[in-house]
C-alpha cells in the first residue's frame, strides 16, 4: 500500500472512495478507514473496518465498573488492523502460536460489509463463546456469511474472566461487565451502522455457546428495547445453572481477597485495592483452573454472570416464569431462534483432565466408567445445586446408567449436554412459545470438529462443530492451512446461511428454492428442523429430558416453592414496641423449614443491602451463623447477633435474611404465594413521628419502617418476642441525631 491518501468526495456521500484499496467512513463517531478487499469466491468487494473502539477503555478506576462511552473521535481511526483482544488465560486445546497481543483495553469491534457501502442492508452481530473465558471478534472472520448472505456482520470483544464477571456484591463492583460491553456496542451499532450501509431497524444478535447465552441475556433486559429485534441462540441460553449464586459470589470474592492481600471488610475499598493492581496479577488470580479439584468436575463456575439488582433483578428465568414482567414482555416482543447440535456433550471429554482420570482410574480414550460418572460428575452437581439430595443423586446416577464402559461414556455426555443446554434450551423455546420461534437440531456430522479430536467411542456432532458452515475457522482453530469443504458440505453450509440470514432480514427462516419449510415452534407440536444430510421437520426433540428435569425431579436454583405449605416461614410473633436512642440492637430469628429445601445460613444486614445479604452499609459488622444439616421438620433457633451502626446514612430498615439455597422449583403458587411475618406490628419510638410502609413482592414481605428524628433521646429497649419471651430485634439508635427503626423481613434470595 502506498503512503499516499487521496480521496474524492462527493456532499450527498458519507462514504469516501479512497487510493490504496481504503475507504474512509464518516460515522457519528467520528472518521474510520477500512479495507476494500475481493471476496476470493467471487472477486466482487468486500469492506472490512477493523478494531473499532466502541466504549472507553475500561482500566484504571474503570475497572470492574459497567461500560461507558466512548467520546466522538477527531482523529482518523486506522480501522486496517485489528484490536487487542480481552485479557484471557490460554486454551489448551486450540494451539496458539500466533495468539494476538492482550490489553485490557479492548472494547472493539469488527465490520463486514458486502459489495458496497450504500445499501440498507440488515445487521447481524456476533457474540463470540469461549465459557465467558476466551475469545475475541476477529477469531471469526465474517466475510464468508456476509457475502453469501447479503448482511452486514459485526464480531466484537467484550471484557472475559474476572474482567468481565467478578463480583463483591456491593456496587463497588456488580459484575456482569461483559455483558455491559455487549450492550453498549449494541447501542454503538444502533447510532453508526447507517454510515456502513446497515439498517439499525433490523438487527439481529447472534452467538454460539456463552455468546449464545449472553446473547439470550441481552433479550431479556428491557432497556434494550429498540437495538435489536432478533436473536439466534446457538448451543446455550441463560438456565438455572449458568448464573452464580449469591454464596458463590461472595467465597470468591473473599478468596481473591486472600490472594491480593487487600481487605475483605470494606467492599469498596477492597474494589479500589484490586483497581490499582496488575492486569496479569488479576488474570492470575480470577483464574478459575486454580479452583478445580481432582475428583470433582465443577458444575458451577466462578465467570460467569450474576444478579446484580441492575441488568438482572432477579434470575431471569424467574421473571420469565411470569407472564406479565417487563422482562418476559421483552422476550416475546423479538423473533428468536434457539437450537443444539445432536451432542453438545463433547465438552465433557475437552473438560475432562488428566488428574480426574488418574483419580478414577481410567483412560478417556477407552471410556469413562459408571464410578466416575456417578461420583465425579452428577454427585458434584447435585451437591451444587439440590443441597446434596440423595434421591437426586440417585436419579440421576440410574438415569445416565449403562452396563458397557462405551454407553456409559456416551451416557455421561448427554448428562453433561442436558444439564449444560438442552434442557434450558427447551425451556427457553417455552417461554418464548406464542411468539415468532423456531427451534434447530444439527445432526449432520462434521468435517472437521471442533477442539481436539473425540474419542473413538463419541458419537455425533460436537460443540461448535456447526461453525464451519458460517465463518472461516482457520482462525478460530488456528489451523496453518484453510478447511477446504467438498461440494455436499459446501451446499449443506449454504442452506444453513440461507435460514440464518432469511431471518435477520425478514424474521423468517426461509432458505428458498424449495427449501424445507421450517415451521415456528410451539407448546404443543414442539415443531423443530433437523439440519442432517437430508433437512428434514420434525416435532418434540427428546421429551425425556424435559420430563425429567421437570416433572421427575424437584426443581432447583431460583428461590421458588412448588406449595404454600412447603415455604420456610418465621416462628417468632412480634408484638408492638417501642424503640428508645442510646443501646446496641440484637436481632434473634426464629425460623420454621417446612418445605423441600435447607436453610444454609442466616445474617443481618443494613438497610443498603441494595445486593440483598452481600453489601453492607457503613459502620455495619456482622457475623455469619451457619445452620448445618438442617431438618426439614425441625425449628431452627440461631443466636443472636449484635449489629452496630455509627452513620446516619444507615437510619432506616435492617433486615434478618434467611439463605435458602437450592429449593423447590418451577412456580409460586398464584394465591397466598408470599413468605409472612405472622405479626407485623407497628415500631415507634418515643417522641417522634413514625410513618410505616409495607413493600410485596414474590418472595418477600418487607416492612420499611422511618422514623423521623426529634430530640435527643437516650434509654435502653430491645424487641421482645410475645411467644417465646426471647429477644427478637432492635435497632442501634444514634442518640445524637438520628433514631433507627426496626424491621424485620424474611427476604429468600434468589440463588442463581
Amino acid at each position: 500500500m502506498k503512503s499516499s491518501f487521496k480521496c474524492f468526495s462527493f456532499t450527498f456521500l458519507v462514504v469516501l472512495i479512497c487510493a490504496d484499496d481504503t475507504t474512509v467512513i464518516n460515522s457519528p463517531s467520528g472518521l474510520i478507514k477500512g479495507l476494500k478487499l475481493n471476496y476470493s469466491k467471487t472477486l466482487e468487494p468486500l469492506y472490512e473496518f477493523r478494531g473499532i473502539p466502541f466504549a472507553k477503555p475500561p482500566i484504571g478506576t474503570l475497572r470492574f465498573k459497567k461500560t461507558e462511552p466512548l467520546k466522538k473521535r477527531t482523529e482518523v481511526h486506522d480501522g486496517t488492523k485489528f484490536g487487542a483482544i480481552c485479557m484471557q488465560p490460554g486454551i489448551n486445546f486450540i494451539p496458539e502460536p500466533s495468539r494476538p497481543a492482550m490489553s485490557e483495553d479492548c472494547l472493539v469491534l469488527n465490520i463486514y460489509v458486502p459489495r458496497n457501502l450504500n445499501e440498507s442492508l440488515s445487521v447481524m452481530v456476533w457474540i463470540h463463546g469461549g465459557g465467558f473465558l476466551t475469545g475475541y471478534g476477529h477469531q471469526y472472520d465474517g466475510g464468508k456469511l456476509a457475502m453469501e448472505g447479503n448482511v452486514i456482520i459485526v464480531t466484537i470483544n467484550y471484557r472475559l474472566g474476572g474482567f468481565g464477571t467478578f463480583a463483591v456484591g456491593h456496587p463497588a463492583a456488580r459484575g456482569n461487565y461483559g455483558l455491559w460491553d455487549q450492550k453498549m456496542a449494541l447501542q454503538w451499532v444502533h447510532d453508526n451502522i447507517a454510515s456502513f450501509g446497515g439498517n439499525p431497524e433490523s438487527v439481529t444478535v447472534f452467538g454460539q455457546s456463552a455468546g449464545a447465552c449472553c446473547a439470550s441475556l441481552q433479550s431479556l433486559i428491557p432497556s434494550n428495547k429498540g437495538l435489536f429485534q432478533r436473536v439466534i441462540a446457538q448451543s446455550s441460553t441463560v438456565n438455572r445453572f449458568n448464573m452464580l449464586k449469591d454464596s458463590t459470589v461472595e467465597k470468591f470474592a473473599a478468596e481473591v481477597a486472600k490472594k491480593s492481600s487487600c481487605p475483605f471488610g470494606d467492599k469498596k475499598i477492597f474494589a479500589d485495592c484490586l483497581r490499582q493492581k496488575t492486569a496479569d496479577e488479576i488474570l492470575e488470580w480470577t483464574n478459575p483452573s486454580a479452583s478445580m479439584s481432582a475428583d470433582k468436575m465443577m458444575f458451577e463456575g466462578i465467570v460467569m454472570p450474576v444478579v446484580d439488582r441492575e441488568l438482572f433483578l432477579e434470575h431471569p428465568i424467574k421473571s420469565l416464569e411470569d407472564n406479565s414482567s417487563d422482562v418476559s414482555k421483552f422476550f416475546r416482543s423479538i423473533d428468536f431462534i434457539a437450537g443444539a447440535v445432536s451432542n453438545e456433550g463433547s465438552l465433557l471429554y475437552i473438560s475432562i483432565s488428566p488428574s480426574f482420570q488418574e483419580y478414577y482410574k481410567f483412560n478417556l480414550s477407552i471410556g469413562i466408567p459408571s464410578k466416575a460418572v456417578c461420583d465425579g460428575i452428577l454427585s458434584p452437581f447435585v451437591e451444587t445445586w439440590y443441597a446434596n439430595n440423595s434421591n437426586v443423586t440417585d436419579k440421576l446416577c440410574n438415569y445416565y446408567s449403562a452396563e458397557s464402559v462405551v454407553n456409559q461414556s456416551l451416557k455421561a455426555t448427554d448428562a453433561w449436554a442436558d444439564i449444560s443446554f438442552n434442557f434450558g434450551i427447551n425451556k427457553m423455546l417455552e417461554y418464548h412459545s406464542g411468539g415468532n420461534t423456531y427451534q434447530y437440531v444439527v445432526s449432520k456430522l462434521s468435517p472437521k470438529p471442533f477442539g481436539p479430536p473425540p474419542p473413538s467411542w463419541f458419537k455425533g456432532v460436537g460443540h461448535g462443530d456447526e461453525l464451519l458452515y458460517f465463518f472461516n475457522i482457520t482462525k478460530l482453530l488456528s489451523l496453518n492451512e484453510e478447511v477446504i469443504l467438498n461440494d455436499k458440505d459446501e451446499d449443506f453450509g449454504k442452506k444453513m446461511i440461507s435460514y440464518w440470514t432469511s431471518f435477520a432480514k425478514t424474521g423468517v427462516p426461509d432458505a428458498g428454492n424449495g427449501s424445507t419449510q421450517w415451521k415456528r415452534f410451539n407448546i404443543n407440536d414442539k415443531n423443530y428442523l433437523d439440519f442432517d444430510v437430508e433437512i428434514t421437520q420434525k416435532i418434540n426433540y427428546k421429551p425425556e429430558i424435559l420430563d425429567l428435569w421437570s416433572n421427575q425431579l424437584p426443581a432447583s436454583g431460583l428461590g421458588f416453592w412448588t406449595t404454600a405449605d412447603s415455604r420456610p416461614e418465621i416462628a417468632s410473633r412480634l408484638q408492638n414496641i417501642t424503640v428508645e436512642a442510646g443501646t446496641d440492637v440484637r436481632f434473634h430469628c426464629t425460623v420454621t423449614n417446612r418445605g423441600d429445601s435447607n436453610i444454609q445460613w442466616w445474617y443481618v444486614s443494613g438497610k443498603k443491602s441494595i445486593a440483598i445479604g452481600l453489601q453492607f452499609g457503613k459502620g455495619i459488622s456482622h457475623d455469619k451463623y451457619h445452620v448445618e444439616e438442617t431438618s426439614n421438620t425441625s425449628d431452627i433457633t440461631v443466636s443472636t447477633l449484635t449489629v452496630r451502626s455509627v452513620h446516619s446514612e444507615d437510619e432506616g430498615m435492617y433486615r434478618c435474611v434467611i439463605r435458602i439455597p437450592r429449593v423447590a422449583y418451577p412456580a409460586w403458587p398464584k394465591e397466598n404465594g408470599f413468605i409472612y411475618i405472622q405479626d407485623h406490628k407497628t415500631v415507634t419510638e418515643k417522641n417522634s413521628l413514625v410513618s410505616t410502609t409495607e413493600v410485596t413482592k414474590q418472595g418477600s414481605l418487607d416492612i420499611d419502617v422511618v422514623v423521623k428524628p426529634t430530640n435527643n433521646v437516650k434509654s435502653s429497649t430491645v424487641l421482645s418476642d410475645k411467644q417465646t419471651g426471647q429477644n427478637t430485634g432492635s435497632c442501634l439508635l444514634n442518640g445524637s441525631f438520628l433514631v433507627y427503626a426496626c424491621s424485620i423481613v424474611v427476604f429468600i434470595l434468589i440463588i442463581t
